[in-house]
């Protein structure tokens, strides 16, 4: 169990990723208002955060960052290591004011080879890394994502959505 992050990405050449997602009883991950934001309580979050501290990087889609603008950072007391923050963004729609820039910390775009050049040199302005990807269904090749963040040395993923990005995870 200790070692079982560094042996997926060794001989599998992809980062151990686990996903981490809050659930109502009738199995959606938003409010019927689509509010996605505060569906567990304190100790949940508390667990993630702890999970966030554990990892790596941790990704979301797009989608997260125009609708709930996280700042995808750890928030416990005491001295923490800050994960490098992946948005799965075939297009770029990421505003360069996401939080996730304010943050501090590494902040990588994946990105589509058509996405605008425009677009990547305003987040490259604040501090993203945009990397391009072949395409894959529904936007970027999360195969080949994963595959470049173990040659990168990245162990243990934390994917924490919505849920196209979690659909796409457990398909690929």
């Amino acid at each position: 169990a200790l070692k079982r992050a560094f042996v997926t990405r060794v001989t599998r050449h992809r980062p151990w990723v686990t996903v981490k997602m809050a659930q109502t009883l009738d199995g959606k991950i938003a409010t019927v208002t689509g509010d996605s934001r505060w569906i567990s309580g304190p100790k949940a979050r508390e667990w993630a955060h702890r999970l966030r501290g554990q990892s790596d990087a941790i990704l979301v889609g797009v989608g997260t960052v125009l609708k709930d603008d996280p700042r995808l950072t750890v928030r416990l007391s005491g001295p923490v290591r800050q994960p490098m923050r992946i948005v799965l963004d075939s297009k770029l729609r990421t505003p360069p004011t996401a939080r996730l820039f304010s943050s501090g910390g590494r902040v990588l775009i994946a990105a589509a080879p058509a996405a605008s050049p425009v677009r990547e040199r305003r987040l490259r302005k604040v501090g993203a890394e945009v990397m391009r990807l072949a395409s894959g269904k529904g936007g970027v090749n999360l195969k080949a994502l994963l595959r470049e963040l173990a040659r990168r040395e990245v162990t243990r993923l934390l994917i924490e959505g919505g849920g196209e990005v979690i659909g796409s995870a457990f398909s690929a």
